[in-house]
């Protein structure tokens, strides 16, 4: 697997405590490893966890493929009904943090932004970050009247950042 797409985990883990139906998407889509499933089951058995199917996974080595999905699709099934809805958009607060906090590897932050808007299905929640959409509420922001599209949309991310996905204390 390309390392290009993966987010580390102990980045996402100080934002947000993944479920397995989050891991397995992370996983399926590149943002994650096998090696990182491993390691959040390992983190959760260090935490108390007496999950026998966590226990499995921590055991395994990150190149057993066909044992990993196996467990992970059981942990997955005892979650219960998740909405990959919500799944997908916790993903994608999580690549806004990534990206955010990388914004100098990105020559137009911008339309990285645009491409996850349109990626993710145009999700409601993030509109008012894409350029194209100039809501009326943004513009009558004082705070941002002097500033460049560019320097809004940092100061607007910023804002749904600390909103959404905040460091965990």
């Amino acid at each position: 697997m390309s390392n290009e797409r993966r987010i580390p985990l102990n980045f996402i883990l100080e934002r947000h405590d993944l479920i397995w139906s989050e891991v397995d998407l992370g996983i399926k889509e590149g943002w994650l490893g096998y090696d990182d499933a491993i390691n959040l089951a390992i983190k959760k058995i260090q935490s108390g966890s007496e999950c026998s199917d966590e226990m499995e996974l921590a055991g395994l080595y990150c190149d057993e493929y066909d044992e990993i999905q196996g467990v992970l699709k059981k942990l997955v099934e005892s979650e219960g009904g998740v909405d990959f809805y919500d799944v997908k958009i916790m993903w994608l607060r999580i690549i806004l943090s990534w990206v955010f906090k990388n914004l100098s590897r990105f020559e137009k932050p911008s339309d990285i932004v645009e491409g996850l808007y349109e990626d993710f299905g145009y999700p409601d929640e993030i509109k008012h970050l894409v350029g194209y959409n100039n809501l009326s509420k943004i513009h009558e922001r004082s705070d941002l009247l002097t500033l460049t599209p560019e320097e809004k949309l940092i100061v607007l991310w910023k804002e749904y950042l600390d909103c959404y996905i905040p460091l965990i204390s």
